[in-house]
């Protein structure tokens, strides 16, 4: 009988799959990068940027089954530094910087951040307010407040917040000044850098109590020989005469312009020259504007 032959076994053949041991250099990668961010998340933008990239290198090196094991810690260590990093970035944005609610916005000049109010103070009574653009700088604003000291008492070095608000009464700025305050009407003037006067429609004024246990005796000081003329601009000219005993650091002096129509135009502040051998000082004040005809000047001074 013939012997009867069975076909041949077949075998499916399949490619080897390769295994890798060991660590990849992605895996490792994510763990440094995952360990540094772990450590410096608190730094805003740094640590969201390595934990970042921490979590991507991790997220490669599993999909490429390298190194099973690190990458998991990488893509931990880096994802607890990014949103370290990101909520610190966050707090810095709705706080200003300092931990606490600030009228400080980002992007303002670092010569606007103004200081906060005195412990006890009050809210002065505005008898005249003005504020326009500058002439040197159109995106800066002039500020111009006339108030009443009802003491007989004058105050040195006197705190006075001067607040810009918008139509809505929303702080857009502050200025704190420093003035020298006399008994009855008296000026303070400054600038609102980078805040265009377009944008306010009020001033409100704070500062120091004006109480007569804060005060001292003012010294007497009468203005005579006011005078104004043009040289590179308009130059407003006068002499101060103290009474006894006078004062020894002479006397500031506030020169608010009006227009011909009387309105407040603009001002600015100087100080008498000093001459502790007389009773007279004079002082010279300058404007870098030619003023037209009809302008008038209104003196106030503040003895030091």
């Amino acid at each position: 009988m013939p012997r009867q032959l069975r076909p041949p076994t077949s075998y499916e053949v399949r490619p080897d799959r390769q295994v890798m041991t060991g660590n990849s250099g992605l895996a490792i990668a994510s763990l440094v990068l995952g360990i540094v961010a772990f450590f410096t998340g608190m730094i805003p933008v740094w640590g969201l940027v390595v934990g970042g990239t921490a979590v991507a290198l991790g997220v490669a090196a599993r999909r490429n089954r390298q190194g099973r094991g690190l990458e998991t810690y990488g893509i931990a260590t880096g994802v607890i530094g990014a949103i370290a990093s990101t909520a610190t970035l966050v707090l810095l944005l709705t706080t200003g910087g300092d931990g606490e609610g600030s009228s400080i916005h980002i992007g303002m000049a670092p010569d606007q951040t103004t200081y906060g109010p005195a412990p006890s103070q009050d809210e002065y009574a505005v008898a005249e307010q003005a504020f326009g653009p500058s002439s040197s700088d159109p995106s800066a604003t002039w500020f111009v407040v006339i108030l009443h000291n009802p003491s007989d008492q004058s105050f040195a070095l006197n705190n006075v917040l001067v607040t810009a608000l918008d139509a809505t009464g929303m702080e857009l700025d502050s200025e704190l000044e420093l003035p020298d305050i006399p008994p009855g009407d008296f000026a303070v003037i400054g600038t609102f850098e980078g805040l265009s006067s377009d944008k306010i429609s009020s001033l409100r004024v704070k500062g120091d109590i004006l109480a007569d246990s804060r005060g001292s005796v003012a010294p007497s000081a009468t203005l005579s020989n006011v005078t104004s003329h043009v040289d590179d601009g308009t130059v407003v000219t006068g002499t101060v005469t103290f009474g006894n005993p006078r004062p020894t650091f002479g006397a500031g002096v506030t020169v608010v312009v009006r227009d011909p129509g009387g309105k407040i135009a603009g001002a600015t502040h100087t100080n008498t020259q000093t001459n502790l051998d007389s009773q007279s000082e004079n002082f010279r004040a300058t404007f870098d504007k030619i003023w037209p005809d009809g302008t008038t000047y209104e003196v106030y001074v503040a003895p030091q």
